[in-house]
């Protein structure tokens, strides 16, 4: 008789263990993880994303179309992460620098016009870097991946407006790495 009462304890134990855990989920999966029973459509509500006005700022923007005016026979790629374009080859710490690119991305990336999308060279825009010596740091870093990995990073002061003939260099640039 004592087995079944020790048994039905078990089972109340369990039972009550696996209701609370269960119930206990923290308020973020209660609050924006679906569970079976639960639309998409429901979650509008209570989840805090929107899109942005504009994929581009106003000087990404400017830049690009002027960098598409110039470079015709490229493809122009806009954010591109590191991580997408350069590999971390054999090395006994590869995980920590694949770690150190990963989440970084430089503002355009000129490719070859064939479909197999060869990066040529890297764009990145420079602001005023006195007011930020971590974004310098940041791209000190950039600059050394991409010289490490034989690509071309030209640095353009951001600005409102560009003049196509100002950045003519460029054109020339890849003219001669192909």
């Amino acid at each position: 008789m004592i087995y079944i009462y020790v048994i039905i304890i078990i089972f109340l134990i369990v039972g009550i263990n696996y209701r609370l855990s269960t119930s206990m989920k923290s308020k973020v999966e209660r609050k924006y993880l679906l569970n079976d029973e639960e639309k998409v459509d429901d979650f509008h509500e209570i989840m805090p994303y929107e899109s942005k006005r504009s994929f581009l700022s106003s000087e990404e923007r400017n830049l690009y179309e002027a960098l598409k005016a110039i470079l015709k026979d490229y493809h122009i790629e806009s954010k591109a992460k590191l991580s997408d374009l350069i590999i971390v080859n054999h090395h006994r710490n590869r995980q920590e620098f694949y770690d150190r690119i990963k989440n970084i991305t430089i503002d355009f990336l000129i490719c070859d016009s064939d479909l197999n999308f060869k990066p040529l060279m890297g764009v990145n825009l420079v602001y005023n870097l006195a007011d930020n010596p971590k974004e310098e740091k940041k791209i000190e870093f950039i600059e050394g991946v991409f010289k490490n990995a034989e690509l071309p990073l030209i640095k353009i002061n951001a600005k409102k407006k560009y003049v196509k003939e100002d950045l003519k260099y460029i054109e020339q640039i890849l003219e001669n790495q192909v």
